[in-house]
């Protein structure tokens, strides 16, 4: 019987998460709507622009708040238990709250892994297709083509790059394609793992100082420059073991339109980001905090579970009437979701100055939490 309790439970949670989900979308798209419309506006976007960007941004926004969505599952389908008089039921016949949360326990810790590949394999993808879209055919920049990190340079040249670290002025993983006038293929071709900024150095293309240094992170590296001399001959040799300049007239302000967010990678791909900038010499901790938010932001929902499950089955709540059923409990929830983003937000800036460790910045507010959820959960 007590199993068949369980599942009552777990159910009327699911039927809650899932109404608030939707609710919370609405609310969601409505605001996002409101703050894009003007610049889609101005901008002249299509129809089709205007869809396919918001469709773009709205799993980033999706995962913003789906703490809060759970969170107001769990308070609200503990409610609906109540409101009939069911979760009284279950206490009188010797169930307790700690034993009927077991499963959702089990559930958020699930819902926490979806979370995080959520991120990893849609939201991160597609807020980059978004800015891409954004930048290049709606507000009509220059800088990038649809193909993130492909810059449009001058006299045919192109060139394709992993990350920009715009504090240090270094591009990491730089390819360029020299071509030939009148569509007659290569002239050259160039790579190496960093490209970095150095103003100090003449540039004949444009001039004036600064040129770009391209040098290697490991000698197991391919990085080349190779001259296509004729239809039959080319020149390959490597790279200026000293440091190999480089004389455009793209200067960093030219890649700075650019410069990838963390919220536009995955945790790999933002993994990948730091070890690059790392090999070439430029500091990557304020990257750090971000990396651990991104496995810690969608397990915070294990913690906001317990909360909302003890707070829907506390006398506090079950014992309102009228309107007071319902703005207490949203009461409730707009205070504690307050505190967590509060939290989360005030930890984040103290690991990007180096004040907290980067581990501590990302899970301190799920460990709060969760410390809270499980005390409150064990005494009732």
């Amino acid at each position: 019987m007590f199993k068949i309790l369980q599942r009552y439970t777990t159910a009327a949670f699911l039927r809650s998460l899932l109404f608030t989900w939707i609710v919370l979308n609405a609310v969601v798209i409505s605001l996002m709507f409101g703050d894009k419309y003007d610049d889609l506006l101005e901008n002249k976007a299509s129809t089709k622009q205007a869809i396919t960007y918001f469709v773009c941004i709205l799993p980033q926004s999706t995962l913003v708040v789906f703490p809060a969505v759970c969170l107001m599952g769990a308070l609200f389908g503990m409610l609906s238990l109540a409101r009939h008089h069911e979760l009284t039921a279950m206490f009188a016949g010797g169930a307790s709250l700690r034993w009927l949360a077991r499963p959702a326990v089990v559930l958020s810790l699930l819902i926490g892994a979806g979370g995080f590949a959520w991120n990893e394999y849609v939201a991160a993808p597609l807020s980059r297709e978004g800015e891409q879209l954004m930048v290049t055919e709606i507000q009509k920049k220059r800088g990038i083509f649809r193909d993130y990190g492909l810059h449009c340079g001058t006299k045919r040249r192109f060139i394709r790059y992993s990350s920009f670290d715009k504090e240090s002025d270094i591009l990491t993983g730089f390819v360029l394609h020299e071509m030939r006038p009148n569509g007659q293929g290569h002239k050259r071709f160039i790579r190496a793992d960093v490209a970095a900024w150095d103003p100090s150095i003449d540039n004949p293309e444009t001039g004036q100082k600064g040129a770009w240094v391209l040098s290697s992170n490991s000698p197991e590296s391919e990085n080349y420059v190779l001259e296509i001399l004729d239809d039959w001959r080319t020149s390959i040799r490597p790279l200026n073991p000293d440091g190999e300049h480089l004389y455009l007239e793209e200067t960093p302000a030219d890649f700075g339109i650019d410069q990838r967010q963390p919220y536009e990678m995955g945790y790999r791909e933002l993994q990948r980001r730091i070890t690059l900038l790392e090999e070439s010499g430029s500091s990557a901790l304020a990257l750090y905090p971000d990396l651990e938010f991104k496995i810690a932001f969608p397990f915070s929902v294990v913690g906001l579970i317990l909360i909302g499950l003890y707070a829907g089955a506390s006398s506090f709540l079950i014992g309102r009437e009228g309107a007071a059923r319902f703005t207490y409990p949203l009461g409730v929830c707009l205070l504690i979701m307050a505190l967590f983003y509060g939290l989360t937000g005030v930890c984040l800036v103290l690991g990007y100055t180096g004040r907290i460790s980067p581990f501590l910045s990302a899970w301190l507010p799920n460990l709060t939490f969760l410390t809270y959820g499980i005390w409150k959960i064990g005494r009732s």
